[in-house]
């Protein structure tokens, strides 16, 4: 999601993302399972909220040009 709104700084989110990741395996404070799912889940709920927004700005274009 932060990518799609400014690349530059998506870009470092994601970086940070995955040291915070690696950090949690190698501190073996959770499972690589556990990791995977969670970047699973986050790349899923972030595709989705892109779609929900491009959505709803597309409905409220639609009313403002009527």
């Amino acid at each position: 999601m932060i990518t799609y709104a400014d690349k530059k700084f998506g870009i470092i989110a994601i970086i940070l993302a995955i040291l915070i990741a690696f950090s949690r395996l190698y501190l073996f404070v959770h499972f690589p399972s556990d990791v995977l799912a969670a970047i699973i889940l986050g790349v899923i709920i972030g595709l989705f909220a892109i779609f929900a927004f491009n959505f709803v700005t597309h409905i409220i274009k639609r009313k403002l040009n009527k």
